[in-house]
């Protein structure tokens, strides 16, 4: 069997992935597809800093646009998009994996365990439906109770990753913490990992201006869009960094100078896990960008 040869460009939030990953399309025959689990919605556009339409003309990208928001998406869901994505290339164009969705990126190029890639849909729907009844605080105390370990991990009690977590615990019997070291299905790739990073300090200033640009070009415009457009906001998309801010604007529960403090402090907390996930994965390469 041939193994295909792909590259993986992580790393944390603001940290010049995109601008690499262009860099790189001018010097090689290759094509990007997205690995960022946000990036995948349509409609979330600016407060994903999805690279713009002249961007994405200098060289082809892959699932970026593939979902509505209120759609739910698996790791092991995006695995399979990405495969289908790889195969259809010609053999001699580069598959150039590029975003800081970690866990994304291990399923689709290292496999899942078995018992991790799939889950009923009843079970699913079910824990769903008790997010909405008894809110995403409740289901993080079962997290607690059932795996502590993967509880620890998901301390910002984001709803996608306990539900996960949940739905795992309630298929299989065991906690997903546990199944995370079962060897997972062989993969048919050979991967060069590369993150992209720079001083602590400079990524806090990249954070800033980011988080500004975001206001500046609409972000509350566009998800007074999307919550318009009947997209709830409990739904999957719609718990990233950015959208909770900006809808609690909207609601009246905090006013723009504290949205915008809030959304960098988060934004800085969401790179320090990526930094966390990327450095103890040492097959990866740190490049550091240019400012």
């Amino acid at each position: 069997m041939i193994v295909r040869r792909v590259l993986v460009i992580g790393g944390p939030t603001a940290a010049g992935k995109t601008d690499t990953s262009l860099e790189l399309a001018r010097l090689i025959r290759c094509e990007i597809i997205c690995a960022d689990a946000r990036q995948l919605y349509r409609g979330l556009d600016i407060g994903t800093a999805k690279p713009l339409a002249h961007e994405r003309e200098i060289v082809r990208h892959h699932l970026f646009d593939i979902l509505d928001p209120m759609q739910q998406i698996t790791a092991a869901d995006y695995a399979r998009q990405v495969h289908q994505v790889i195969d259809q290339m010609p053999s001699d164009v580069l598959p150039v994996l590029v975003g800081g969705s970690g866990l994304y990126i291990s399923a689709a190029l290292d496999g899942f365990s078995p018992a991790v890639s799939d889950v009923s849909d009843e079970i699913r729907s079910e824990l769903h439906r008790e997010l909405e009844m008894r809110g995403r605080d409740e289901l993080y105390q079962e997290l607690e109770r059932v795996d502590p370990a993967a509880a620890k991990l998901y301390s910002d009690r984001n709803p996608r990753r306990v539900l996960r977590a949940l739905e795992v615990y309630r298929s299989t019997g065991r906690p997903i913490s546990e199944l995370w070291s079962v060897k997972p299905e062989s993969t048919r790739y050979e991967v060069l990992h590369v993150a992209v990073g720079c001083e602590r300090e400079e990524l806090r200033r990249r954070i800033h201006r980011r988080s500004e640009e975001m206001w500046s070009r609409g972000l509350l415009s566009e998800v007074e869009r999307l919550l318009s457009n009947g997209v709830s906001r409990q739904e999957q998309s719609m718990q990233s960094v950015g959208y909770r801010q900006a809808a609690d604007v909207l609601d009246g529960a905090i006013t723009i100078e504290k949205a915008k403090e809030r959304l960098e402090t988060a934004t800085w907390q969401y790179a320090k896990r990526q930094l966390t996930w990327f450095r103890r994965d040492l097959r990866y390469t740190w490049l550091e960008s240019d400012s």
